[in-house]
């Protein structure tokens, strides 16, 4: 499946789940597994846990550093990841195509989220309420993938 495809279907299985109706009283356990998914899933979720990697991998980094007169090239080789470009450009760009990825889509989603709230509005759909918020979660997601794009850099 190509990368639009894959968009596509996340951005329509994302549509469909914010589209869901909420349970009621009696499906306290399904209110509280779609809450947990949406917690789980989230953007920020999604940013803290890439957090996460980099500070694991920064970690294999200084292993390695560590480790270096203890074992011979070969040996090195054999375990995998441990080369100077890969640990110094690589991790970093992986990592960066990774967050750039996740602010776009969110950035998308926003876009896409508004777009469908604002034609309810028009006809009389949807309250002036879900509409400032559809803005809101917009602005926030525009905003976040700008600063992104206009502080990161890709490694050569």
């Amino acid at each position: 499946m190509s990368r639009r495809g894959l968009l596509v279907v996340l951005v329509a299985g994302a549509l469909a789940f914010a589209a869901k109706p909420e349970a009621d009283s009696g499906g306290a356990a399904d209110e509280c597994a779609a809450h947990s998914a949406v917690d789980e899933f989230s953007i920020d979720d999604a940013v803290y846990r890439l957090d996460q990697i980099d500070d694991a991998l920064a970690s294999f980094m200084t292993l390695t550093d560590l480790a270096s007169p203890h074992f011979s090239s070969h040996e090195f080789e054999a375990i995998g990841n441990t080369d100077w470009e890969t640990q110094n450009l690589g991790f970093h760009n992986w990592s960066y195509a990774i967050r750039g990825a996740l602010y776009y889509a969110d950035y998308r989603i926003a876009e896409l989220e508004l777009s469908i709230v604002q034609a309810r509005y028009e006809d009389g759909d949807a309250s002036l309420s879900e509409l400032t918020a559809a803005e809101d979660y917009y602005t926030v997601a525009y905003t976040m993938f700008i600063d992104f794009m206009q502080s990161s850099v890709l490694f050569d």
